[in-house]
């Protein structure tokens, strides 16, 4: 844009210089019109005066010739009609020269009229034209400067070139007459434009430096965050398979503990017995129990009797009960004493799944060695044997009728 309105710009100064020199070329042949008509009218001048010079001398020759003689009136008349046809000679010569003067000076009066018109139709057309290139350079220019102030207002390298731009934009935004007619101004204003265009220049360079720095540091950080980013996932995806590990190694320690719980024993050495003619008295013999050195327990072919501490269900306190387990009416029943024939409570042979020794102490009991749980479907029996070989005894007769133990049995 810059680069077509200098052209422009040089095309209008080189019509206008030769505007210029037209112009000095018909002020000249001007000044020699004007002397010529000097000349022409100066030799006029002098033909008149002589003209006049003869007419008063024979005007004095006719008055001598009337007081004279006969004889030489015949002379004066004769001066006379001569005279006559040289003032009609000198006549004819002044009017063919005024005639010539006249329409000299009209032709040229019609050709300055004519160059000068042109001449200056032709000057304010360019002067116009020349304002108008001006105008549009200088729009031009403010705007790319209003466009870079805007961009670019906190870079302190700018704070110097405002004022010149400033300047530089007011000049070529009011030129004066002068400065459009002279050669001179058209050379400052052409200079100021050339100004103008390496401070936009520069300008430009200068915001697309920054517009480089800006596109390189907005890079950097897309890297340093897409590396952030992968490194991110790096971490999530080896602590989601971590995770994963972990889990399966857990589930598999449930599994395996699970499956060790299922697969372990009993406490006791054998599983629930259904037979109506078992002996629970041999059966606990058998088993290594000496019941004869155990007074706390009482043990017939079909029933088991003695004290064990209860805890209660409601108010967890432990009480002392009489227990009597019975194979012929399969329940496990406990009274208030042995005396009692009304029961306190009972557990059905059918509701008891498991019996064991309270090893994790999940109750607060008077003694944790004696203390063993009998485990239904509905709750848990928490009780405590005065011995330990009486507690082992009744864990034992206690698992015969177990049977809601269905783990091992076929």
């Amino acid at each position: 844009m810059l680069s077509s309105v200098r052209k422009d710009i040089e095309n209008l100064e080189q019509s206008r210089l030769v505007l210029v020199e037209q112009l000095k070329k018909e002020n000249t042949k001007l000044s020699e019109l004007k002397k010529t008509i000097k000349t022409q009218t100066k030799t006029a001048e002098d033909i008149l005066s002589d003209e006049e010079k003869h007419d008063s001398f024979s005007d004095i020759n006719q008055n001598s010739s009337q007081k004279s003689s006969h004889s030489s009136s015949t002379t004066t008349v004769t001066n006379w009609l001569i005279s006559p046809t040289n003032s009609a000679k000198g006549e004819r010569k002044k009017s063919a020269t005024m005639l010539e003067i006249e329409k000299n000076h009209s032709l040229f009066l019609e050709q300055q009229a004519v160059s000068s018109e042109s001449g200056s139709t032709l000057i304010e057309q360019e002067k116009k034209r020349l304002v108008e290139l001006k105008r549009r350079a200088a729009d031009e220019g403010r705007a790319q400067w209003e466009e870079r102030k805007l961009r670019e207002a906190n870079c302190k390298s700018f704070n110097s070139l405002e004022s010149e731009d400033s300047s530089v934009a007011s000049s070529c935004e009011t030129p004066s007459e002068k400065e459009t007619t002279s050669l001179s101004s058209g050379e400052d204003n052409l200079e100021k434009l050339m100004e103008l265009e390496r401070l936009l220049a520069q300008a430009q360079q200068e915001k697309m430096s920054l517009i480089e720095d800006q596109v390189r540091l907005r890079e950097s950080e897309m890297q340093a965050l897409h590396e952030e980013r992968s490194k991110r996932e790096t971490l999530e995806r080896k602590l989601q398979e971590e995770t994963m590990l972990r889990e399966e190694l857990v589930q598999q320690q449930i599994k395996m503990r699970d499956h060790q719980v299922k697969q372990a024993r009993p406490l006791t050495r054998y599983l629930p017995v259904r037979n109506t003619e078992f002996n629970l008295k041999t059966h606990i013999e058998t088993a290594g129990h000496h019941l004869d050195m155990c007074p706390h327990v009482t043990v017939s072919p079909t029933s088991c009797r003695g004290f064990l501490h209860k805890m209660g269900n409601k108010f967890k306190t432990w009480h002392k009960r009489w227990f009597v387990f019975d194979r012929v009416k399969r329940s496990l029943v406990y009274y208030t004493d042995k005396t009692e024939t009304r029961a306190k409570g009972g557990i059905y042979f059918q509701a008891i799944e498991e019996v064991y020794v309270d090893h994790l102490r999940t109750v607060k009991s008077p003694n944790h060695k004696l203390t063993f749980c009998v485990k239904t479907f509905d709750r848990t029996y928490y009780m405590v044997a005065p011995s330990p070989e009486a507690m082992r005894i009744w864990i034992d007769v206690i698992f015969t009728g177990a049977e809601g133990y269905q783990q091992f049995l076929s």
